[in-house]
């Protein structure tokens, strides 16, 4: 964060463990919200694990409740809840003067629900049953840590319980597709940092219908979508910058490419095998966008449609 915001401006960078992390995890939720049929405006987010990673995604959850819903900067900042190696991050905890720059803006006072004022919650579990999220994400590599019973609780508390396991390798992911899929019932939206293998439904378990067989993808919140994009758009535009609200719009566009038969199946983003066509299309609304914005230095370019965009990267494009 430290070196991100002190070159920023000076230069068009890019953090991909920060920015890149949160816009792909911005764009899982968005899509999470077109299976849910709600409102990004109407979740309450809980990260389970503090760390840069997780505080990029929320610092990007604010600007978007920010700019596209009319939320304060505060109220926006209140629907964030980050968890800790010493539990919910509080302006009351001990710690609370000496707490990470990433983390300050996300340390709240709480009325704890279940028991006295001042007491807070000493697990995960009791964490999230007083803070009734719904979305969990995980970062803290900390295998296991979305136990049946977390699982089982979010789906009491959501009608389709939304849980990103992000932490990676596969050996740190936080819980399996195929244990969120089971324990929830089939209810979960789900998407993971890691892969993990389809799951093959029957008896109606994911759909309700009796005898129903199909196949259930977990979907990869992988980088791969984002980075490359913002990068080729970036050195294709001669981009003096790349501001945070370019992140909104890849995030927003990325979250509409699923089609609906695709969201059945749990695919919140295209397949691996599309990511060509997909980072074509995010890298020519991109540069359309710096352009837009005033941010391009390249010669001759601002007039270009997303069209033109397009067919030009397409035509230079490796194929193999």
């Amino acid at each position: 964060f430290v070196l991100l915001q002190k070159y920023r401006e000076q230069y068009p960078c890019f953090n991909d463990d920060i920015q890149g992390t949160a816009t792909i995890g911005l764009a899982g939720i968005l899509a999470a919200m077109r299976v849910s049929g709600e409102e990004l405006k109407s979740q309450r987010f809980f990260f389970y694990g503090a760390g840069e990673a997780a505080a990029g995604i929320a610092q990007l959850l604010v600007m978007a409740l920010h700019k596209w819903h009319g939320l304060s900067i505060q109220e926006a900042r209140s629907r964030c809840i980050l968890y800790d190696s010493k539990g919910v991050v509080t302006k009351t905890r001990k710690d609370s003067g000496s707490l990470q720059p990433h983390k300050q803006d996300f340390a709240h006072e709480y009325s704890w629900e279940g028991g006295n004022s001042s007491e807070e919650p000493k697990t995960l579990f009791q964490a999230i049953s007083s803070l009734k999220p719904t979305v969990l994400i995980g970062s803290a590599t900390q295998p296991k840590a979305f136990t049946k019973e977390i699982v089982e609780l979010m789906s009491e508390l959501n009608e389709r319980p939304v849980i990103f396991p992000l932490s990676n390798p596969t050996s740190k992911a936080e819980c399996t597709f195929q244990e969120a899929f089971d324990w929830s019932k089939g209810k979960v939206v789900f998407a993971s940092g890691s892969p993990f293998p389809p799951i093959k439904t029957t008896s109606g378990e994911d759909s309700g219908v009796e005898g129903a067989t199909r196949t259930m993808h977990p979907a990869q919140a992988n980088n791969a979508y984002i980075f490359p994009a913002v990068g080729h758009a970036a050195i294709l535009t001669g981009a003096t910058s790349i501001p945070d609200d370019l992140l909104l719009d890849v995030a927003k566009s990325l979250a509409t490419m699923s089609s609906k038969q695709d969201l059945e199946c749990g695919l919140l983003f295209p397949p691996l095998k599309r990511i060509k066509d997909v980072s074509i299309k995010l890298i020519a609304s991109l540069c359309k966008e710096i352009c837009r914005r005033g941010l391009a230095t390249t010669a001759d370019i601002s007039g270009r449609s997303v069209e033109e965009w397009e067919k030009i990267i397409r035509d230079n494009s490796f194929t193999g």
